[in-house]
């Protein structure tokens, strides 16, 4: 039983995001550092060595195929979670919750999906309104995190636990058709009732520049050339004073802009290394494409050296 990795398949998707550049490592002003599992974990209860062990494993490759470094905490089996959920994820904390269970890891791809979500796609993710369990259910975000974990159980080869997942899609369905109640999935209505999200309208840019949200409230006014306000002389004097300020201490000046210049290489170095370690691991065909390019632009740089010194 193997599923082609192409196409709408989820987790070859992020491998691609990765490949052509455009899924790119945010720190999220350090908290979402990339780190060791044993770092991120947190156990408040007896785990089975072999939970433990395949968790460890399992973080690692979820978090360097979404670029999301969050901590978890890890529940003894029995707990009640709010709502009635096996699983949790805090944007404010960078944090997951779950509780330990037979299958465990389909949850703990679902949670990292939504960490996913909330760092690289913000304006989806504010984008929905949920004030019940049925339109929790049919949210876009949730049918992407059921969508991911079940991908990546085809993925790892975790069959019987893709079975599990199915299964409770298909009681998700009858629970969405009115055939069965939420509390016969487990899930508690009234908590979405005193929990209410509503959609705002967040800029797809609202995690990289560490700006905070953005909702919008009501359409910009245009105001005509004629009323548009001037700029103030004391704004064109403290433009000023900070330019003379850089020029007269250009050493300083210098230093920082080479330190801020350093810092984004150190990211950059650190990431593309990163990225070359898990395709060594995990995608042998990425890390093969990746070494031929970096050997193509060594012989490139010799051979234009080599020709300039004649």
């Amino acid at each position: 039983m193997k599923l082609n990795i192409a196409g709408n398949n989820l987790v070859e998707l992020a491998f691609s995001e990765q490949r052509n550049g455009y899924l790119k490592h945010n720190d999220l002003n350090g908290i979402n550092r990339p780190g060791y599992a044993k770092e991120k974990f947190r156990f408040l209860g007896p785990v089975d060595p072999f939970t433990e062990k395949t968790l460890y494993e399992n973080y690692e490759i979820i978090a360097e195929n979404l670029k999301v470094y969050p901590k978890v905490v890890v529940y003894p089996r029995g707990t009640n979670l709010p709502g009635g959920h096996s699983g949790f994820y805090s944007s404010s904390s960078h944090e997951i919750q779950i509780v330990d269970a037979y299958y465990l890891i389909s949850t703990l791809a679902h949670e990292m999906r939504h960490a996913y979500q909330y760092i690289y796609l913000p304006d989806l993710f504010f984008a929905d309104r949920i004030t019940s369990a049925k339109e929790y259910y049919q949210a876009r975000i949730e049918l992407d995190a059921r969508q991911y974990e079940r991908h990546y159980c085809i993925y790892r080869e975790y069959f019987d636990e893709y079975e599990s997942c199915e299964y409770s899609e298909s009681q998700i369905k009858l629970f969405l058709t009115g055939k069965i109640t939420a509390q016969d999935i487990g899930v508690d209505n009234h908590y979405y009732l005193e929990n209410p999200q509503y959609p705002k309208v967040v800029s797809r840019n609202y995690h990289e520049d560490q700006r905070g949200s953005y909702v919008e409230v009501r359409k910009p006014i245009q105001i005509s050339s004629e009323s548009r306000p001037t700029k103030s002389k004391s704004m064109y004097v403290n433009s000023n004073i900070k330019f003379w300020i850089m020029f007269l201490f250009w050493p300083i000046t210098l230093l920082w802009f080479s330190f801020k210049f350093l810092q984004r290489a150190c990211v950059w170095f650190i990431d593309f290394i990163s990225d070359l370690w898990f395709d060594l691991r995990y995608d042998k065909g990425g890390f093969m494409k990746k070494i031929l390019i970096i050997l193509s632009i060594l012989l490139a740089i010799i051979v234009g050296i080599g020709v300039l010194s004649f």
